[in-house]
């Protein structure tokens, strides 16, 4: 009878602990104009330094899915285009969940 028991409460408690780190991973939103894209010499991840918008800040954002990086490659995606773009706070990076053009793509 403690087994089962045992075990329901190691799972409760990791599940709490999941949905806390869930819950810890902040989206943020950005529209801005791109200054600048660097790409690693594999093509696996890009750094994508970019201007917000509204407040003028500059923001870093690591993009590592492989559609937006053939975007790069293919110049679809260039400096000086207005991009939406949506990222998770993992750590000190700024990982990329949705990169796109404003208009059209």
């Amino acid at each position: 009878m403690r087994l089962p028991l045992a075990v329901i409460t190691l799972s409760i408690l990791l599940c709490l602990i999941l949905a806390g780190y869930a819950s810890a991973v902040e989206e943020v939103k950005l529209f801005g104009v791109i200054q600048k894209i660097v790409t690693t010499t594999d093509g696996t991840e890009a750094a994508v330094t970019m201007k917000e918008s509204t407040t003028g800040t500059v923001v870093v954002i690591t993009v590592i899915d492989t559609l937006t990086l053939d975007k790069f490659r293919d110049k679809r995606i260039v400096e000086g285009d207005d991009i939406r773009c949506k990222y998770e706070v993992i750590g000190t990076r700024k990982i990329s969940r949705l990169f796109k053009k404003t208009v059209g793509c």
